[in-house]
């Protein structure tokens, strides 16, 4: 069970800085979900695991950043 929590856990930051990445080039309206996950290297289902849509994870992600300051 470890083992998938690590996996989960490295697809979820393969596609927070993904989104970090695609959102300092484009603004914020620009990024797809589509766009995370191949800048991720993740499959697009991955990031619907995450998040429903755009709005959605761009405020994960920005919790995430936040929560880590």
């Amino acid at each position: 069970m470890a083992v998938r929590r690590d996996q989960s856990r490295r697809r979820w930051e393969a596609g927070f800085a993904a989104t970090w990445d695609l959102v300092a080039v484009h603004v914020f309206s620009a990024v797809s979900m589509r766009q995370v996950a191949e800048r991720g290297g993740v499959e697009l289902g991955t990031i619907f695991l995450y998040a429903s849509n755009e709005d959605g994870l761009l405020l994960r992600a920005f919790g995430e950043r936040l929560a880590a300051r």
